[in-house]
């Protein structure tokens, strides 16, 4: 996340150097080419890099121009409020004045992402930018753990070398679950079927 004009103006330039990058190596001559899967995986990796840049600049770029609604999970607030500042146009410096605070708090807390700051605190931080501070929140209770479960996930076989680089690829080819499903593990007892 770009949170002030210094990494804005950095990223630019990164950008425009991928673009630069990319673009010399779509001009190459062929005879100095070199077609390998590590120069495919550069290319690829550069236009990812680009493609993220280009977000993150349009994310700042839009917050400057004043979004109105950020929104988020707890886990986001730290920056939720950092985006806050932004589109209000505030400096730190800005924020920690109207918060009564030293500047160095102010930026202790963006550097720690807001994550020891208490409820309060962020409440007052939000106040102070004119956010209204809404949190909702879902518990979900999980059963207890068995000690059967337990040892059962200590006595299972070790897996091969092979069979668990195997495992990996397939892993990572299956497709991640909806956001708003959850995933648990099953172990199954000695001789139960797989189709719950």
């Amino acid at each position: 996340m770009i949170r002030n004009e210094r990494e804005y103006r950095i990223s630019n330039s990164q950008a425009e150097k991928f673009r630069g990058a990319m673009a010399e190596s779509a001009k190459a001559p062929l005879s100095t080419r070199v077609h390998s899967p590590f120069q495919t995986a550069s290319i690829h990796a550069m236009r990812i890099q680009l493609r993220n840049l280009e977000r993150e600049l349009r994310v700042y770029e839009a917050l400057k121009r004043g979004t109105r609604q950020l929104r988020g999970s707890l886990a986001e607030v730290g920056a939720l409020l950092v985006q806050a500042r932004i589109a209000r146009g505030w400096t730190q410096r800005e924020l920690a004045d109207r918060l009564d605070l030293h500047l160095q708090k102010v930026q202790q807390c963006k550097a720690m992402n807001y994550e020891s700051a208490s409820v309060a605190r962020l409440r007052e931080v939000a106040r102070a930018l004119g956010a209204v501070f809404d949190i909702t929140v879902d518990l979900v209770l999980v059963p207890d753990r068995s000690p059967d479960l337990d040892r059962q996930r200590r006595t299972l076989p070790p897996v091969p070398l092979s069979e668990l680089a195997t495992m990996k690829t397939l892993m990572a080819k299956a497709p991640a679950p909806a956001s708003n499903m959850t995933t648990r593990n099953v172990v199954l007892k000695k001789g139960e079927k797989g189709n719950r």
